[in-house]
């Protein structure tokens, strides 16, 4: 990653990055439900940390419903706002669901986005699967009707979340990906 984490350099002490997916199914096609089995296909190949991100805390019942829909438990889905921001997420195993807002949150020197790369470990090969990932949009900020505008702070957290997992399995998923190209710029996996 650059100094700021969000772009990546070449250098000669750096790593491969793990190519992503883009799951485009249209609306009501079953996303969540092709999520879950990543998930579930990567946990029976020993994978057993994964990270689920989506737009809002009601989608976590929707989450548990899909993924026990193929066999799973509910409990092996945790919210990460069960955890204290300030505190390690004490689960060894299982599926971190995580909503945008979630992400990009903090308080003082703790950050979510900080607690979820300590959980994950430096040699996390799990999934990172972006539902609704059309919620980062933005990440690379551009020209607006009101002049130049920043990056969306979810779109960077999810990017730089990327950014320090690198043998991660990142999925997006999304029926509308995104109204402009540079909307896109959230999917740094895609090469």
């Amino acid at each position: 990653p650059d100094k700021e984490g969000v772009g990546l350099v070449l250098s000669d002490d750096g790593r491969a990055y793990r190519k992503g997916y883009f799951l485009g199914d249209g609306t009501g096609a079953g996303k969540g439900r092709q999520v879950a089995a990543v998930i579930l296909d990567n946990w029976l190949a020993g994978r057993r940390k994964n990270i689920w991100i989506s737009k809002n805390e009601a989608l976590h019942a929707d989450a548990i419903r899909d993924w026990t829909a193929l066999g799973g438990l509910a409990a092996d889905v945790q919210p990460l706002s069960r955890w204290k921001i300030d505190e390690p997420v004490t689960m060894d195993e299982g599926v971190l669901f995580v909503t945008y807002p979630t992400l990009r949150s903090n308080r003082g020197d703790a950050t979510r986005l900080d607690q979820i790369i300590a959980w994950a470990g430096a040699d996390f090969d799990g999934v990172i699967a972006f539902d609704e990932a059309h919620e980062m949009g933005g990440v690379a900020g551009g020209e607006g009707s009101m002049g130049t505008k920043k990056g969306s702070q979810q779109g960077i957290a999810g990017v730089l979340l990327q950014n320090h997992l690198p043998d991660a399995r990142v999925l997006y998923a999304s029926a509308t990906g995104a109204s402009e190209v540079n909307n896109l710029a959230y999917a740094v996996r895609l090469g």
